[in-house]
């Protein structure tokens, strides 16, 4: 066993790198490269380099000296080091909890260090005498060793490197004194289109492989151990207003409608293996269940319920993306096959209770598509409607609240209003007060004022700018006048060119009729072997054309078959 004393590292070399990072899809990887020399009698010395792919672009920062001022932590990491050393084993891994849920600034998905065994050996683990490792878990098995955590926060500071978002923006140390020290430029790799990697190429860095299956792992495991929820009701639980114009007999009354998260497991096979029947009504239905999504998903409950492990920790989510519609066939059948799979359904009214549904009018009994809402001692927001001047809040933060006509004006008119007034599952609707007749005819003949204003601005430049046009053509005619005496003299000149060129052309015509006879000849055979080369080819091209048509005549169909047996739809 090595002992603290004796381990004595001549060399530290640091990775730090991170997978996808930005939302929204682009591809973000970046690997940081750190060598700390730690040669006897000389002073420590670091040089970094930097690999990244971003959306595509394969970029590569070449080695530099910097200097990121932190000797301070140097004698501490290198005590906690030869602690670690002192343990016997060649590779020492801490998994902390990943409690990062913003997507803009993640955990660094890998950090290393390796201590060569020789100057010589290979600055990858394949050389190392001794390898720490951290890689963030969300579901770890084991608590995270803390002198290992401590001797990464020490390596940070060692080098300089900050948060991934402090690094991808040039906000840390590390990424400050590479940029102020000379170097070489960066460089970006050329990849043929078909080898183009998505994530950071194997002859880079090889890690970034077991990184990726690491990942796909921990997913599969967290979606075989996912609880699948749906919410399922039928038409009489609906807010009558939802319902009003659906015929009291539509047999979709008795079917059994849903929501859930938009990549449910089970929804494919439902609608695959329990027989629909046909009715009329699909659309207005389809419409109901739309809507129906879009109001219960105002509820943060509503995504706390259908997909958990989208939540952020401590934080929730309103509206969002899901599937709904409905299953034709026998409810209580659905029901049944839910239930034999382990699917746990909850209630309409689960999130019906906890929102209040509004239907803000102007005072003609027009709807209001936008209105100011007043909330405690915070600003004044300005909301949008969920459609035909339809509003939905979350109760438990609207005891009291207030709604106003969107208006330029600052004394507007509100409209108080409290929840225990406001009983759930029913749309109230409630009228709006706008500003007084007077003070609206005031601000009309201000905006009139500020109209015509602007159309006398505009006239008198009109003006000026015609009196500028004017001098212009003035100056316009002189000049052509000018321009037509230099042109006749043109014109005279020319003609007498034309006259001397005319006798050359006619020579140079006699002795083209002459070349022309003799090529007549082999011009006119080519013509009659492609002509025949023509018809071959038409045949082929028509062979073709037909069986074409016969093939997507077959593709058309199975596309036919396919979308018949969908009954899904996505709202925001």
């Amino acid at each position: 066993m090595t002992t603290p004393d004796e381990f004595a590292p001549t060399k530290a070399v640091f990775y730090f790198r991170t997978l996808d990072r930005w939302p929204g899809g682009n591809a973000d990887m970046i690997t940081i490269k750190a060598v700390l020399r730690l040669s006897p009698g000389a002073a420590p010395e670091l040089e970094a380099q930097f690999y990244r792919c971003f959306d595509g672009r394969h970029l590569w920062y070449p080695p530099r000296q910097v200097a990121v001022g932190s000797s301070d932590a140097l004698a501490e990491f290198l005590g906690v080091v030869r602690s670690l050393a002192a343990r016997g084993q060649s590779t020492l891994g801490s998994h902390p909890v990943n409690t990062q849920e913003d997507e803009w600034d993640v955990d660094w998905a890998d950090s290393e260090v390796y201590f060569p065994a020789t100057d010589d050996a290979p600055e990858t683990r394949d050389g190392a005498a001794l390898r720490l490792v951290r890689r963030p878990l969300p579901f770890p098995d084991f608590p995270p060793e803390p002198e290992l955590e401590r001797a990464f926060e020490l390596a940070r500071q060692l080098t300089g490197v900050g948060s991934v978002f402090q690094f991808g923006n040039t906000e840390d140390a590390l990424s400050a004194a590479y940029w102020t020290t000379n170097g070489a430029p960066e460089q970006e790799l050329d990849y043929p289109a078909e080898a183009t990697p998505t994530y950071l190429p194997a002859e880079t860095d090889d890690i970034f492989l077991e990184l990726q299956a690491e990942r796909a792992q921990a997913e599969a495991q967290a979606e075989a151990a996912r609880r699948e929820t749906l919410l399922v009701y039928r038409l009489d639980e609906v807010p009558e207003f939802l319902t009003r114009d659906l015929p009291a007999d539509a047999s979709v009354r008795r079917c059994l409608f849903f929501s859930t998260r938009e990549d449910n497991r089970f929804l494919d096979a439902l609608l695959a293996e329990v027989p629909e029947g046909e009715h009329d009504d699909t659309d207005a239905a389809m419409g109901i269940a739309d809507q129906v999504t879009r109001i219960a998903s105002q509820s943060a409950e509503f995504a706390r319920a259908l997909r958990p492990d989208k939540v952020p920790a401590g934080g929730s989510i309103i509206g969002g993306t899901y599937g709904n519609g409905f299953h034709g066939g026998d409810a209580e059948a659905v029901e049944r096959w839910l239930e034999a799979r382990g699917v746990e359904r909850v209630s309409l009214r689960t999130f019906l209770d906890k929102l209040i549904l509004l239907r803000a009018v102007n005072e003609e009994g027009a709807p209001l598509e936008q209105v100011d809402k007043l909330r405690g001692r915070g600003p004044a927001w300005t909301q949008d409607s969920l459609g035909d001047g339809l509003y939905v809040f979350e109760r438990d933060d609207h005891d009291r609240f207030k709604l106003a006509q969107v208006a330029e004006a600052e004394d507007v008119p509100w409209l108080e209003l409290r929840s225990e007034d406001l009983p759930p599952g029913v749309l109230h609707t409630v009228t709006v007060p706008g500003l007084p007749a007077e003070e609206k005819a005031s601000q009309a003949a201000d905006e009139e004022t500020a109209a015509a204003g602007k159309k006398t601005s505009k006239a008198a430049a009109g003006k000026k700018a015609a009196g500028k046009k004017a001098s212009k053509a003035a100056a316009g005619k002189k000049a052509a006048k000018k321009a037509a005496g230099k042109k006749a003299a043109k014109k005279t000149a020319g003609k007498k060119a034309a006259k001397k060129a005319a006798g050359k052309k006619a020579a140079k015509k006699t002795a083209g009729k002459k070349a022309a006879k003799k090529t007549g000849g082999k011009k006119a055979a080519k013509k009659t072997a492609g002509k025949k080369a023509g018809k071959k080819a038409a045949k082929k091209k028509a062979a073709k054309k037909t069986a074409g048509k016969k093939a997507a005549k077959k593709t058309a169909a199975n596309k036919t078959a396919k979308k018949a047996r969908s009954g899904k739809t996505k709202s925001k």
